[in-house]
């Protein structure tokens, strides 16, 4: 790499004083240039071999290409490529209790967001609140009643729908029951609180 004033460090990048080359397990490979991070810019986007995260139309990657050599890491993905095919786009370590995930590319918007519930999924944090659409954010709540209340609001100026995951309840701005699974749609901007009797959920 090259600091501003152009000396070069022959160093091997994740570098030594971050510590993540030994967590990462996979570093950019050396070329002829005196300088070891190699990567390139990417005309165009490529797409992944084999479609690893399922992402479907969306299944490609832009802007640059790392050429990451695995030593030790798990290769997660492939470019689809003559040249950069060779090297793994995304790799996983195991270190210590967790792993580390790591992108050598930009990834499109839903591979990444594949790509992290997967590692949210591994890391044991996945649930209903992942499965919501992005501009609708959930906090939840205790009453004094001991009672789960689940607070939902969007932000977005277009209608959001979701299925509802806590089982029956009360709606607490109609005060009328809701079934188990519902849809439910919020408004632009809009939001809603709902109450388990086991569970619910009001819209505005």
């Amino acid at each position: 790499m090259c600091e501003n004033r152009q000396a070069i460090f022959c160093i091997c990048e994740p570098g030594p004083a971050l510590g993540l080359k030994k967590v990462c397990r996979a570093s950019p490979s050396a070329g002829s240039i005196p300088a070891p991070l190699e990567f390139s810019s990417l005309e165009k986007p490529l797409a992944l071999k084999s479609d690893p995260f399922h992402a479907g139309a969306d299944n490609w990657v832009s802007t640059w290409a790392e050429m990451l050599i695995p030593e030790g890491a798990e290769a997660l993905a492939y470019y689809e490529h003559p040249f950069f095919g060779k090297y793994p786009a995304i790799t996983r370590n195991h270190f210590g209790a967790g792993t580390l995930t790591y992108q050598g590319t930009v990834l499109s918007d839903v591979l990444q967001g594949r790509v992290l519930m997967d590692v949210l999924k591994l890391a044991g944090l996945s649930g209903p609140d992942q499965q919501l659409p992005a501009p609708v954010r959930v906090k939840h709540g205790t009453n004094r009643e001991g009672k789960a209340i689940h607070y939902y609001l969007t932000y977005s100026s277009e209608p959001q729908t979701f299925v509802y995951p806590y089982g029956r309840g009360e709606d607490l701005i109609t005060e009328t029951g809701i079934a188990r699974s519902p849809r439910v749609t919020l408004k632009p901007w809009g939001g809603g609180a709902g109450r388990r009797s086991t569970a619910s959920i009001p819209r505005k």
